[in-house]
């Protein structure tokens, strides 16, 4: 049986708990910022695409897309140093 076909059950909770957390970070971004990239990582929206869309400059998309990303990493990686300091 392949293991990785049967994630064990601490696994699971470790997703899981990434899941959460990365709902959470995503709430701590500005509004602007969660709307861009959950078009565009979620909803598959171009960078030209958003911009037509919400009617604003492809390079403040960007910007929105590059500073929320920046927001998203620092935010799990606070939660996932946590968890190697209990490890």
């Amino acid at each position: 049986v392949d293991a990785a076909a049967h994630p064990s059950a601490e696994e699971l909770a470790f997703w899981r708990a990434a899941g959460r957390r990365l709902l959470a970070c995503l709430d701590e971004l500005p509004p602007e910022q969660r709307a861009a990239f959950l078009l565009h990582h979620e909803d598959g929206l171009t960078v030209e695409a958003l911009a037509a869309s919400l009617e604003i400059g492809f390079e403040t998309v960007r910007s929105r897309l590059r500073y929320g990303l920046q927001k998203l990493r620092a935010c799990m990686e606070r939660y996932l140093s946590v968890l190697e300091q209990r490890a």
